[in-house]
C-alpha cells in the first residue's frame, strides 16, 4: 500500500508534471477520493481505480475523447426528446381513440394480440418473478429509443418504467405491458400509414380548439403564472421565434422608444403599437387597438403598466394569447394553413434532398466566381458567426431546434405548421456525422448548399441546369451507343429467350405498321430513306434526354451501326431493325424485363465475353513470340516433350468428329465455350470461323494437329504468365525489348 508521499511521484507522472508542483493538500484529496476503506492509505485495489481513472480522464482531453463526450452528450439530449416524446404520445393517445378504425381495435384486442404480448412477456422476465423490473426492460428501451446501449443505465429504465407503472410499485406487470404493447402499436399506425397520419391529424385538429379555450382561460385567470404550463401548447416554431435573441432586442428597443424620459416603465396602452409590430411576423397579426386588448386581459397586477425588464415576458403572453384567440376563432382557417404549411415542407425537404443528390454533378457547370465565394475564408467566417448566433445554448452544435428559424427562413410558411420532427428530418438530410445535430463544419456545407440552390433559382442558375442535362444527356447516348455497338451482332441470339408476349409483338404486324408509319413521319423530304440527321428525335426519345443533348456525330454512329447497306442511310427495312434492336434493349433495362428475361441477359454479357476473348487472343498471339525465349527452361522442355504432344492429339482426335484430320470452325465450339465459359447461346459460327483464323497459319479454313499443338501450347504459356513467376518473366522479355530498342 501507498501513503500520502509515496504517490507523489504517480500522481506527478499520471498528470505529467513536476513533482513539486504536487502538493500535500492535492496528495490528501486524491487519498480521499479513492481511499475505499478510509484508513488513510492507497491499497492495490484503490489505486487500480485511481489509475484507470487518470487515464480514461486523460484520454477525454483527446480529440477522440472529445468526440466520445460530444457524441455521449448528443446520446443523452436524444434520450430525452424520446422520453419527453412518449409522454406526449401518452397524453394525445386519449383524443386519438375514438377515430381508432375497428380493424386496429379489434386487432389489439384479439386473443393471438394477447397471446403474443404475453410470450414477449415471459422472454423479457428472466427471472421468472412475473413482473419486468426497471432492468429487465433494457432491450424494450434500447430498441424503442435507438440509443447507444452503455447509455442505458438503471435510472433511465426507472423513468421508462415509471411511464407505464400503473399501479406505481416499480415493475412493469402482464396487464401493463399489454398496455405498453397496445401504445406502441398505435403510435406505430399513427406514425408509419397514410391513415394513421391523417387518422392523428383528424384528432389534433379537432383537440385544437378545445386547447385553445383551455389555454385562453389559464391566461385570463393568471397569465404570469400559468404561462410555463401555457408556452408548452404553443406551435414549437412560434416558440423558438419568440425565444430568440432578436425578438428579445426588439422587445427593448421599442420599449426604449416609447420611454424617451427614461422612467423604465410605460403603460399597456403606449406599448400596443410595439405589440402590434412583433406580431406581424406571425399568421395571427392584430392591430394596435387588438393588442391593447390583449395586453389589458394579460396583465396580472392590473396596473395597466409594464416595466423594462419585465417588458420581454410581457410581450410573449400578449403573443400566446394572440395565437390562441385566432386559433379558437378560425379553427378551420388554421387547419387549413397548418395542412397547406406541411405540405409545403414536405415539398422543401424533398427539394433539398433531391439537390444533395445533384449537387455533385452540378459543381463542375458552376461559375467560378460563385464557387470562389462559398469557398473563400470570409464566406466560412460568416457561416461561423451565424453558427455562434443560432447555438443558443452555446453548445457548440445545432440542435434540430435551433436551426428551426433557418427552415422557417427557407420553407415560408406560417409558425403553425413546423414541428421539430421535420427540423430533425433537415439535421438528418446534412448530418453527415450521424450525431443528430449539426457540427460547425457541416454547418458551412448546408450554407453552401443553400446558396448554390438559390443560385439554381436564377434564370443564370437555370442556364447552368440546362447545360447540364445537356452534358449528362450527351454522355448518356455515348454510353448506350458503346452499349449498342457491342451488342449489334448479339441481338438476334436473344430473340428467341424473350417472353412470348414480347417476342409475338416485335414480330408481329402491328409493331411493323407502327415503324413505317414513323420513318414516313421522319421522312421530311420523302426520299424514302433517313438521313443522321432525322433520326435525333428517334434518339432523343429512345435515351431519355432532350433533343438539343443529341449531336449529329452520335447520329452518324446510330446510322452506321444499322446501316447494313453501307449508304450512310437508313431505308425502312434498316430502320425497323434499328427500331426492333433499341425495343429490345430497352425492355431488358426494366425491372420486368431483368425479371423475365435473365438468359437473354446472360447471353448478351457473354457474347461480348467472347468478343473480348477473340481480340485478347489475337494481339496475345502477335505478342507471344518475343516472350518465349524468357520462358524457364522446365516449361520450355515441358512444351516440346513428346509426352506433351501425344496428350495434345488425344484430345484432337476427341474433337475431330468427322475424323478428316483436321478441325473444322463448328468442331471448335466446345473450347471457345470452354475457355469463355459463356451461354452455349451466346456463341455462333462466325466467332468460331475467328478464332479458328487467329491459329490457322496455313489459312485454310480448318485446324491441322500441328495448329492445335500451338495452339495448346499457347494457352499453357499465357496461363503461366498470369502467375507470379510469369509476371516477372514479362518484365524481363519488355525490358529486354527496350534495351535491344536502345542498341
Amino acid at each position: 500500500m501507498l501513503d500520502p508521499k509515496e504517490i507523489v511521484p504517480v500522481i506527478s507522472h499520471l498528470v505529467a508534471g513536476k513533482i513539486s508542483a504536487v502538493g500535500d493538500d492535492q496528495c490528501r484529496r486524491f487519498i480521499d477520493m479513492f481511499d475505499s476503506d478510509g484508513d488513510g492509505m492507497i491499497h492495490f485495489e484503490d489505486f487500480l481505480y485511481l489509475v484507470q481513472f487518470v487515464v480514461v480522464a486523460s484520454w477525454l482531453e483527446s480529440e477522440d475523447g472529445r468526440s466520445a463526450v460530444e457524441l455521449a452528450r448528443v446520446e443523452e439530449s436524444s434520450f430525452e426528446h424520446f422520453m419527453a416524446m412518449i409522454e406526449g404520445d401518452k397524453e394525445r393517445l386519449w383524443s386519438i381513440l375514438p377515430f381508432l378504425p375497428d380493424w386496429l381495435v379489434d386487432h389489439l384486442t384479439c386473443a393471438e394480440f394477447m397471446e403474443n404480448c404475453c410470450k414477449r412477456f415471459d422472454a423479457l422476465d428472466v427471472d421468472k418473478s412475473g413482473s419486468l423490473e426497471p432492468m429487465e426492460l433494457i432491450p424494450v428501451v434500447q430498441s424503442l429509443s435507438e440509443a447507444h446501449p452503455l447509455l442505458i443505465d438503471e435510472e433511465k429504465c426507472r423513468r421508462f418504467t415509471a411511464l407505464f407503472d400503473t399501479l406505481q410499485n416499480g415493475v412493469i406487470v402482464k396487464d401493463e405491458f399489454l398496455e405498453f404493447v397496445q401504445f406502441q402499436t398505435v403510435m406505430n399506425f399513427l406514425s408509419t400509414t397514410t391513415e394513421g397520419r391523417q387518422l392523428a391529424q383528424r384528432a389534433e385538429n379537432l383537440e385544437l380548439g378545445v386547447r385553445s379555450r383551455e389555454c385562453l382561460d389559464l391566461l385570463e385567470a393568471d397569465a404570469e403564472g400559468n404561462f410555463a404550463q401555457v408556452i408548452r401548447q404553443l406551435p414549437q416554431a412560434l416558440v423558438g421565434e419568440i425565444s430568440t435573441a432578436a425578438f428579445k432586442d426588439l422587445c427593448v428597443k421599442g420599449f426604449e422608444a416609447r420611454d424617451p424620459a427614461g422612467a423604465g416603465v410605460v403603460t399597456i396602452g403606449e406599448l400596443a403599437g410595439l405589440l402590434s409590430e412583433l406580431s406581424q411576423q406571425f399568421a395571427f397579426a392584430f392591430d394596435q387597438d387588438l393588442g391593447d386588448t390583449f395586453a389589458t386581459i394579460v396583465d396580472t397586477t392590473k396596473e395597466g403598466k409594464v416595466r423594462k425588464e419585465g417588458v420581454e415576458h410581457f410581450a410573449k403572453r400578449v403573443i400566446a394569447y394572440a395565437y390562441f384567440s385566432y386559433a379558437r376563432n378560425h379553427q378551420e382557417m388554421v387547419e387549413a394553413e397548418v395542412l397547406l404549411g406541411q405540405q409545403k415542407i414536405a415539398q422543401l425537404l424533398e427539394a433539398v434532398r433531391q439537390g444533395i443528390d445533384e449537387i455533385g454533378d452540378l459543381i463542375p457547370f458552376l461559375p467560378h466566381d460563385l464557387l470562389n465565394r462559398v469557398l473563400s475564408e470570409k464566406f466560412a467566417s460568416q457561416c461561423a458567426a451565424d453558427f455562434k448566433a443560432l447555438d443558443v445554448d452555446s453548445s457548440g452544435t445545432l440542435e434540430p431546434a435551433e436551426l428551426m428559424p433557418v427552415l422557417m427562413d427557407l420553407v415560408q410558411t406560417n409558425q403553425l405548421s413546423l414541428t421539430e420532427e421535420h427540423a430533425r428530418h433537415f439535421v438528418g438530410l446534412f448530418d453527415a456525422e450521424n450525431t443528430g445535430v449539426i457540427s460547425s463544419g457541416e454547418f458551412v456545407s448546408l450554407s453552401r448548399f443553400m446558396v448554390i440552390m438559390a443560385f439554381m433559382e436564377t434564370e443564370e442558375g437555370f442556364q447552368v441546369r440546362q447545360n447540364m442535362a445537356k452534358q449528362q444527356g450527351s454522355d448518356a447516348i455515348d454510353e448506350i451507343l458503346l452499349v449498342i455497338e457491342r451488342d449489334r451482332k448479339a441481338i438476334h441470339k436473344v430473340v428467341p429467350l424473350l417472353p412470348t408476349d414480347m417476342y409475338e409483338w416485335l414480330t408481329g404486324d402491328a409493331f411493323v405498321l407502327k415503324c413505317h408509319d414513323r420513318f414516313v413521319e421522319l421522312d421530311q423530304d420523302q426520299s424514302g430513306v433517313l438521313k443522321p440527321q432525322d433520326l435525333a428525335a428517334v434518339v432523343a426519345e429512345v435515351c431519355g434526354t432532350g433533343p438539343y443533348a443529341v449531336t449529329e456525330e452520335q447520329c452518324a454512329r446510330f446510322t452506321t451501326i444499322f446501316d447494313l447497306y453501307g449508304d450512310g442511310v437508313l431505308r425502312p427495312d434498316e430502320f425497323l431493325d434499328f427500331v426492333r434492336f433499341l425495343a429490345i434493349w430497352n425492355y431488358l433495362q426494366t425491372p420486368e424485363g431483368r425479371l423475365n428475361a435473365g438468359e437473354a441477359l446472360t447471353v448478351l454479357a457473354d457474347a461480348k465475353r467472347i468478343e473480348d476473348l477473340l481480340e485478347t487472343l489475337e494481339a496475345d498471339r502477335g505478342r507471344l513470340r518475343g516472350i518465349v525465349p524468357y520462358l524457364p527452361d522446365w516449361l520450355r522442355d515441358d512444351l516440346l516433350s513428346d509426352h506433351f504432344t501425344v496428350e495434345c492429339l488425344k484430345q484432337f482426335k476427341e474433337l475431330d468428329k468427322d475424323g478428316n484430320g483436321t478441325l473444322e470452325p463448328e468442331e471448335l465450339f466446345p473450347i471457345v465455350l470452354s475457355m469463355s465459359q459463356a451461354h452455349q447461346q451466346s456463341l455462333d459460327i462466325a466467332q468460331c470461323r475467328q478464332f479458328a483464323s487467329i491459329f490457322d497459319d496455313e489459312k485454310n479454313g480448318v485446324i491441322t494437329t500441328r495448329e492445335f499443338v500451338n495452339f495448346s501450347r499457347f494457352l499453357i504459356i499465357m496461363g503461366f504468365l498470369r502467375s507470379q513467376e510469369g509476371e516477372q518473366v514479362l518484365h524481363n522479355a519488355w525490358s529486354g525489348a527496350g534495351d535491344a530498342v536502345a542498341a
